[in-house]
């Protein structure tokens, strides 16, 4: 397929994006704006299925979303050894051929989201030893294979979310060793092998949430152990068992999102790995039972949400080796909530409230009893929790 290009020295025209969309929304052909060192191809919104052969060697930016792309054939973009930033989202790609990505050794960026790919296959992505930045969320990918993340060594934002995997293997993200964020929200995860998360020792931010996972396993983040700072978000999943062990070597996390899940029980030392934890968040459960000693281990910990759970009372000596100060926040103003019995426990809530030792959240329902219980007034629920 051959394009004719307009030619624009940068000299001459300021290349905004929006002065770019503008002169590009006149014509059905993609534009060249650039000088002879280095070129930015836009070819974006133009109709086309497949990818331009003639687009130019020294093009540092690819702009090539929202068309009709279908495929990406072999050594498509072989002679485009300086592009640093590769935009292919909002197409149909479901190919996505061999060496499609050979040539592309200075790639920074490369956004395929939006798209309808099925499965990553081994060493998908082995031309790009300099990419930093990967998007392959919104497709609809059920499995990856365990090599392919193969060459991705500079690699350190992963963007897989929405789409449908349903396990991750052993060993799937061991090439990705500085890997900062991985982001496998919203997919149908059930399951996560021993080690699938080897190699991703510089991680601060793993989203798991709002997939279909039941059981947090024995050392299932135990490949975290090198991480300096961590967030895990598990919120909104099928949770209903967490085996003893299972945050072992997350002695660095920060926050843990619980949350929106169905667990009934917090046994005996469950947290005791999470030595610099300062914010779990355990609303929304199911909450029955809370042993004494849930909560060793959280010498740090500065907020702990168990708002609208089925607890009905708060014995003073499970968050004996809690901190002080705390936020703690155990009911909302609604109708799904702990429903506190009147008895000689609350007292100590009450008079901790008073000391300042324990405070509510600022925005948030204070502790929420009736008149009979303990007199804190209640406030709104606050949006988005």
């Amino acid at each position: 397929m051959s394009h004719k290009f307009v030619l624009l020295n940068c000299r001459t025209l300021h290349a905004t994006r929006l002065n770019v969309s503008f002169v590009v929304g006149l014509n059905l052909v993609p534009i060249v704006i650039g000088s002879g060192q280095s070129s930015f191809y836009y070819g974006e919104s133009r109709a086309l299925t497949e990818i331009p052969g003639d687009i130019p060697a020294n093009a540092t930016q690819i702009h090539l979303n929202n068309n009709n792309i279908s495929h990406i054939r072999n050594n498509a973009f072989q002679t485009n050894t300086q592009c640093q930033y590769l935009f292919l989202q909002e197409n149909n790609i479901s190919l996505i051929q061999t060496d499609a990505f050979n040539g592309l050794q200075s790639l920074v960026l490369l956004n395929l989201s939006d798209n309808k790919v099925t499965s990553l296959y081994s060493e998908m992505f082995v031309h790009l030893p300099n990419c930093i930045h990967l998007h392959i969320d919104h497709n609809e990918i059920v499995d990856a294979d365990p090599d392919a993340f193969i060459g991705l060594g500079s690699l350190t934002q992963l963007y897989l979310h929405d789409n449908k995997l349903i396990a991750l293997q052993t060993d799937m993200f061991i090439p990705l060793t500085l890997c900062e964020t991985l982001s496998l929200h919203h997919n149908e995860i059930t399951h996560v092998e021993l080690n699938a998360f080897n190699g991703l020792t510089w991680l601060v931010q793993l989203d798991l949430f709002d997939n279909n996972l039941t059981t947090l396993h024995t050392d299932m983040f135990a490949s975290f152990r090198q991480c300096q700072c961590m967030n895990v978000n598990l919120h909104g999943n099928e949770i209903l068992e967490i085996h003893q062990g299972s945050f072992n070597k997350l002695n660095e996390l920060s926050l843990l999102d619980l949350s929106k899940n169905k667990i009934s029980f917090l046994t005996n030392n469950i947290f005791d790995s999470l030595l610099r934890c300062r914010v779990l968040y355990l609303q929304d459960n199911e909450i029955t039972v809370i042993e004494f000693g849930a909560f060793n281990g959280l010498y740090l910990l500065q907020t702990l949400h168990l708002q609208g759970n089925n607890l009905t009372q708060l014995d003073c000596h499970i968050f004996v080796n809690i901190p002080r100060p705390i936020e703690l926040q155990v009911a909302w103003d609604g109708n799904h909530d702990n429903e506190f019995v009147c008895d000689i426990w609350l007292c100590w809530l009450k008079i901790e409230k008073l000391e300042g030792s324990i405070t509510w959240p600022d925005s948030s329902s204070k502790f929420v009893l009736s008149e009979k219980n303990l007199l804190v007034e209640p406030q709104t629920k606050p949006i988005g929790n």
